[in-house]
């Protein structure tokens, strides 16, 4: 596949850049190297290959939750509030 200056000149608008006519013929040529390179990838051949989901077998690893006590009192933190209501924070309302 072959971009030429026109689909360059599209891509560019589709990506709000302003682009010189120079630059115009350079990101033709950079963006057809490209897109010769990575059509090498039809050439391989990848009948052998099984169907992955993942290019290794890593599964998460989680942490158990525990209760610790806080290093920080709930005084200091309260503290730094703008706004606040007995021990809690008092923000503005979000749902209604």
């Amino acid at each position: 596949m072959e971009l030429s200056k026109k689909e360059v000149e599209h891509i560019a608008l589709l990506s709000r850049i302003e682009i010189t006519d120079q630059e115009k013929e350079n990101f033709s040529h950079q963006l057809n190297d490209i897109l010769n390179y990575v059509g090498k990838l039809t050439e391989v051949n990848t009948d052998t290959v099984s169907q992955t989901a993942r290019v290794n077998e890593l599964q998460n690893v989680l942490a158990e939750d525990k209760v610790e006590k806080s290093v920080v009192s709930r005084e200091a933190l309260l503290s730094n509030a703008p706004d606040k209501f007995d021990e809690y924070f008092k923000v503005k309302t979000v749902l209604e």
